[in-house]
């Protein structure tokens, strides 16, 4: 086996062994047919707003759109240069909700033929392969692939609400109990943190958040609870659901001892400050898995190298191979022939003994 192959995996394995918290980026979700930022952008462009005036509201939203044509601006970049009104950024919320609402039900029914369409279903199986009783998953993702993921692994998930159809808000220690003739047994859980809100809650007209489970459309009068890109969405931090959802998120990076952050861009400042803070005081080992590894980001694992890392980002050159960054390699190498920087690749290696 290739030296640096082997590093990177024995690097993989050690983050593993420490039951990391799962930190899931948009990036995580595109290989399952979810949407990326561009697809998001490029959809609002082909959009129009309904019953807006024309010379106000039409001309706050295409200079907008002129930052995203024009200018070349990335959506996040847009709306936090342009303050759109109530009216509009509820149809960039009802929008986003649309474009990633079809991709998450078509990525269900592939799911339901193919099992191994999630990789997170092995990682499960794996950190559960021990005595512990939850898995912490951390992410800024609408859909509900990690959700899918727990069912098929066998179980159970909680993300800030009750179980069933109408599921109303619980309290974040809240666990299901299997009984048994002795003594009560906790469900082995994944809590699953959604900083920004998922496809599921929903604002009703009494302003309270609900959760919808087989939500397929937006109900007259009622507005998706999802927090899109922009300044906004540090505003929305400060009301429920999302402040203790975001509470609980702080409380599993901040007790954390490793992360596997996987499609994760480091640009949010719901997630990145705990786990940056507790990794730079070498309490955790940090281990990225994404497609492009940022040049900012690798500025920041360089400028800390004296704690521990490993980065797996695809291999320019190849398409079929990756380059390593690490607090051992700080100017990277490449790895020929593996993509480890993939999660089912990764998992391959590290879990399942791949060649």
């Amino acid at each position: 086996m290739n030296n640096m192959r082997k590093i990177a995996i024995e690097d993989g394995q050690k983050c593993l062994r420490e039951s990391p918290v799962i930190v899931l980026g948009s990036g995580a979700s595109i290989p399952a047919g979810l949407p990326s930022m561009k697809k998001l952008a490029d959809h609002l462009k082909g959009s129009t707003p309904d019953g807006i005036l024309p010379n106000t509201d039409q001309n706050l939203w295409d200079k907008f759109i002129n930052k995203l044509v024009i200018e070349g601006k990335d959506l996040e970049s847009a709306l936090q240069e342009i303050q759109l009104n109530r009216k509009l950024s509820d149809h960039v919320i009802e929008q986003t909700w649309n474009l990633v609402s079809k991709a998450d039900t078509c990525a269900f029914e592939k799911v339901l033929g193919n099992v191994t369409h999630l990789p997170l279903v092995r990682l499960y199986r794996h950190l559960f392969d021990s005595t512990g009783e939850t898995v912490s998953v951390v992410t800024t993702n609408y859909d509900r692939l990690a959700e899918y993921a727990a069912d098929h692994a066998g179980f159970c998930h909680y993300t800030g609400f009750s179980y069933g159809y109408l599921r109303k808000r619980q309290q974040p220690r809240s666990r299901l109990y299997f009984k048994r003739e002795r003594d009560n047994k906790a469900a082995r859980t994944v809590n699953i943190w959604k900083v920004h809100g998922c496809l599921d809650w929903f604002i009703d007209q009494d302003d309270q958040v609900i959760a919808i489970t087989s939500a397929r459309t937006i109900l007259d009068g009622w507005q998706p609870a999802i927090v899109t890109p922009g300044i906004n969405k540090y505003e929305s931090a400060f009301r429920e659901p999302f402040r203790s959802i975001i509470t609980g998120a702080d409380e599993a990076l901040a007790s954390a001892n490793a992360y596997l952050c996987i499609g994760f861009s480091f640009n949010d400042k719901h997630i990145q400050p705990k786990l940056l803070d507790r990794w730079k005081q070498g309490k955790a080992f940090l281990v990225i898995l994404t497609r492009t590894l940022k040049e900012n980001v690798k500025e920041m694992l360089k400028k800390e190298n004296n704690q521990e890392f490993v980065a797996l980002e695809q291999l320019e050159q190849s398409g079929n191979g990756t380059r390593m960054w690490s607090n051992k390699y700080p100017e990277g190498v490449s790895i020929e022939g593996v993509s480890l920087w993939n999660l089912s690749t990764f998992l391959k290696h590290t879990i399942e003994g791949g060649a």
